[in-house]
Parts: C-alpha cells; sequence; structure tokens
C-alpha cells in the first residue's frame, strides 16, 4: 500500500478523534450558577504570616499558630488549647443571617493532641441565646470535618463559627484547624 494511502487514514482517524474529542467537551453540562455563597474561607495566613483579622478570641493566652499543617494547608494551623471553664476557650466569626430557610455548611480540617474541641455552626436569633450544631474533634491526624445545618432566619439573627478547644480539668489538650471553609448553600 502507498504512502498516501495510510497519510490518508491517519488523517481521517485524526480527524474522527479530535471531533469526538470536542463533541465530548460541548456536552458537559455546564454548573449550575450562583448556587453557592462563600462565606468565609481561610487558612488562617495573610500573606507569609498568620492572622486571626476579622475573628473573635475568647481567650487569647490560649490561641496561638503551628506550622504544622494538614496536606493542602499552606504555612500555619490555628492551635486552641484546653481549659478548666465554664466556656472553652475559642474564636468564632459571624455573618448577618438572610431572610429565610438556608443551608449552611462548614468544612475544616482539624485533630488533635490529648483532649479535643469542636467545630460548630452558631446561630443566634434576635433576643435569644446562641445555639450551636457541632461536631468533636476526636482525630489525633489530620482530618477533614463538615458540618451542614438548616436554619430559618429573621431580621436581626446571625449566623457563624466557632473553632473551640476543650473544657479540661486535668488533661491537657491543643486543637488544630486549618483550611476552614463557610458557605450558605442554596
Amino acid at each position: 500500500m502507498s504512502k498516501l494511502f495510510w497519510k490518508s487514514i491517519f488523517a481521517i482517524l485524526l480527524l474522527s478523534a479530535l471531533s469526538c474529542r470536542e463533541e465530548a467537551i460541548v456536552e458537559q453540562p455546564l454548573p449550575p450558577s450562583g448556587t453557592t455563597v462563600t462565606l468565609l474561607n481561610t487558612s488562617f495566613e495573610l500573606g507569609a504570616g498568620p492572622t486571626l483579622a476579622g475573628w473573635t478570641i475568647n481567650d487569647s493566652s490560649l490561641v496561638d499558630f503551628s506550622p504544622d499543617v494538614p496536606p493542602t494547608g499552606e504555612n500555619w494551623s490555628l492551635t486552641v488549647g484546653a481549659k478548666w471553664a465554664p466556656s472553652p476557650p475559642a474564636v468564632s466569626r459571624s455573618f448577618v443571617a438572610l431572610d429565610g430557610t438556608h443551608i449552611y455548611e462548614l468544612r475544616v480540617w482539624a485533630k488533635r493532641t490529648g483532649v479535643g474541641g469542636t467545630a460548630a455552626i452558631t446561630w443566634k436569633q434576635a433576643n435569644t441565646p446562641v445555639t450551636l450544631k457541632s461536631v468533636p474533634i476526636t482525630d489525633s491526624t489530620w482530618t477533614a470535618y463538615t458540618i451542614l445545618d438548616t436554619l430559618t432566619g429573621a431580621q436581626g439573627d446571625s449566623v457563624g463559627i466557632r473553632l473551640a478547644g476543650a473544657i479540661s480539668q486535668l488533661a491537657p489538650g491543643t486543637t488544630y484547624f486549618d483550611l476552614c471553609v463557610f458557605e450558605r448553600l442554596e
């Protein structure tokens, strides 16, 4: 067979492969637009240094940073120690809740040494105490934790997150947090 024949076969196969490839790309559905609102996406860093800008800290003596980070972390993680007190040492952040029913999701990487703390979605309705939906940090290696909560908001309500150490009288402990993402899912 001639070289021209084989070149023609090669050209036909190449064009067929390319056209199939284009069709596969064109036929893929587009992701839904605007379905998730990211309220917070932080690795507790600003530039090369650690930061808690925008966070409320209830006991700064037990809050620090560590270069120990999860597999996809950057340079720093947040650490919160344990304390014997009515409420655990914690950092928190609040956002204005929208009217109506919405699903909120908190994703955070965490681990513990000693006794572990919690990660929580907080909910504050006007003139009522804060309520929590929390997950205990139980693993001693970096693990991804997720919390989902469906909340119905009204004017004056707030939603947020709280990353806390443990309440412990005798046992020491430190809870590490990193790659914290808080989203409103529609």
